[in-house]
């Protein structure tokens, strides 16, 4: 799921994700940071998202969310998964470098090929890179009017083709 696969072929009929007492929760953001590099909001900032991306393929996984002493905490979350990525890299100006195998073991700098921007989706993974996700101007403009917390949206480079 953190790869953009589709996970609801496996996805549990009554999910649950518990906090970890290192990690309790105190206070609820917008966007909850992870390890997995799942994308997990609460409703308000999933609707928006949705309201982009009616054309585009995404997983909208709900879960009920326990404290560290597994009470339920929350039922306003969902993990959001955009299914698929996107080659949309400028390989040259992003220094993108490849192992032995033939995956990449290094991106210097996420740099936009400005030829490859024609036809993306507002809402998106990067093919060399799955666990970055890409939104729009428009969206990620919505997102910061809406006053949402915890979100670090920083924008890329475009370069001509190379």
């Amino acid at each position: 799921m953190a790869l953009g696969d589709n996970a609801m072929p496996y996805y549990p009929k009554d999910p649950k994700i518990f906090l970890k007492e290192e990690n309790p929760g105190i206070r609820l953001t917008s966007l909850l940071g992870n390890t997995n590099s799942y994308l997990i909001v609460c409703s308000e900032m999933k609707e928006v998202i949705a309201s982009y991306c009616q054309d585009v393929e995404v997983e909208y996984l709900p879960f009920a969310l326990y404290d560290h002493r597994k009470r339920l905490y929350s039922r306003d979350y969902f993990i959001i998964n955009p299914i698929g990525s996107h080659d949309c890299l400028n390989e040259k100006a992003s220094g993108v470098e490849y192992g032995p195998e033939g995956g990449v073991v290094r991106i210097a700098q996420l740099v936009l090929d400005a030829a490859k921007l024609n036809n993306l989706p507002p809402f998106f993974r990067i093919d060399k890179q799955r666990t970055t996700y890409v939104v729009s101007e428009p969206l990620a403009q919505s997102l910061k009017d809406r006053g949402f917390t915890n979100i670090q949206l920083e924008p890329l480079a475009i370069s001509a083709s190379a």
